[in-house]
């Protein structure tokens, strides 16, 4: 619950009805400097701004639940997921720190963890063909 009252407070929906630049400035503080280039872009920033508040569509509970692990404890043991787990992560990300990966690597039996130099929270915009392709592998 106390991730949802945070993601409510970070992604409002008054925010998301506003324009783009206003979404830019609110993101702002939280973006690296590569993060801040895609957002940028006329083409790519549309696309994730658009992106953002689908995935908010229905209210900031699925974001509050996607930053548990900084907010507050888990309601799940990860060390009992055998499921192979690919995780992805900037150095530079500002929202989803490296360390934050690293937990999670160390505590899933079967993770493979992938730290892009020079990335922030966004940098799988420049992946999205490494990224479907490790999804499609057997």
């Amino acid at each position: 619950e106390a991730a949802a009252t945070f993601a409510s407070g970070f992604m409002s929906s008054e925010l998301l009805s506003q324009g783009d630049d206003a979404v830019r400035a609110a993101f702002g503080p939280a973006l690296s400097e590569r993060d801040l280039i895609l957002f940028a872009d006329p083409v790519i920033g549309t696309k994730v701004i658009a992106s953002i508040r689908e995935g908010l569509r229905q209210g900031p509970g699925g974001a509050g639940w996607d930053n548990v692990a900084w907010v507050g404890p888990w309601d799940i043991n990860v060390a009992v997921i055998e499921t192979p787990v690919l995780l992805w992560y900037g150095e530079d990300d500002l929202m989803a720190p490296p360390a934050h990966g690293w937990w999670l690597h160390e505590h899933l039996p079967n993770s493979q963890l992938v730290l892009r130099s020079g990335e922030g929270h966004f940098g799988h915009v420049d992946h999205f063909a490494e990224v479907l392709q490790a999804l499609a592998a057997p």
